[in-house]
Parts: C-alpha cells; structure tokens; sequence
C-alpha cells in the first residue's frame, strides 16, 4: 500500500505539475525574549493553491473560516527545533504566492509508517 501510495502521489505531482504554484514556509523556532516570533529561513515548495473559503474546527474544536487550501505533493523534511510539531507546525508562517500570510490552522496528510511524516500534506489556512 504504501508503495502505491507514493507512486499514486508522484503521478499526480507529474499530472498537475503546470497548476503548481511556489508557496513558502519559514518554520518557526521559537520567541524571542521580548516574545515574538523566530523563524528559520524560508523554504520553497510547490504547491496547488486553491483559494476558498471553508468552515474548518481549530485545535479548540471552534469553527473557524479558512481562506485557502494548499496541498503539497511531497514530503517535507522535519526542521528538528525542540517543541515543534514536525514537520510543518500550526505556528509556521505560510506565504501563498500573493504575498498573502495567514495562520495555519490546520494540517493534514496520510502518514509514511517508515518516516512518520505525511507522504503529502493539505494545509487549510485562515485570515491573515
């Protein structure tokens, strides 16, 4: 299953490769002392972007709207700062290809057993 899987996600990588748009993530590590903040350097990825507005329920379990949805079609590797949810963390900042930022506020991907990270990832982001 899992090698159908990754072949299935690849194949639609290749399929909708001219839909892609560059999104980047800059990880967040952690807050400054004056308690912003920190984030490592952006990373690129490419990413179908599909902006519409969804009713999603937070980590709190409230309904909330979310803007957009963007899908990665690949993994996408741990950052390692102690006390983030890898691979990507609610508290990253999400750029769309506009320039809009937005919170994260929400996160999900089948998971590889052999890695423990989604082999893809749907990330469902709010007003900024």
């Amino acid at each position: 299953l899992q090698t159908t899987l990754a072949a299935g996600i690849a194949t639609a990588k290749t399929v909708a490769a001219s839909l892609l748009d560059d999104i980047t993530i800059e990880p967040f590590t952690g807050n400054d002392r004056t308690g912003a903040p920190s984030y490592a350097a952006a990373v690129t990825y490419p990413a179908l972007v599909e902006p519409k507005q969804r009713i999603r329920k937070n980590s709190l379990g409230q309904d909330v709207v979310s803007q957009a949805r963007v899908t990665i079609l690949e993994p996408i590797a741990a950052n390692g700062t102690s006390g983030r949810h890898e691979p990507v963390d609610t508290r990253d900042k999400l750029t769309l290809p506009d320039g809009t930022v937005g919170p994260i506020l929400d996160i999900v991907g089948t998971v590889n057993p052999d890695t423990g990270y989604p082999y893809m990832f749907e990330i469902y982001l709010g007003a900024g």
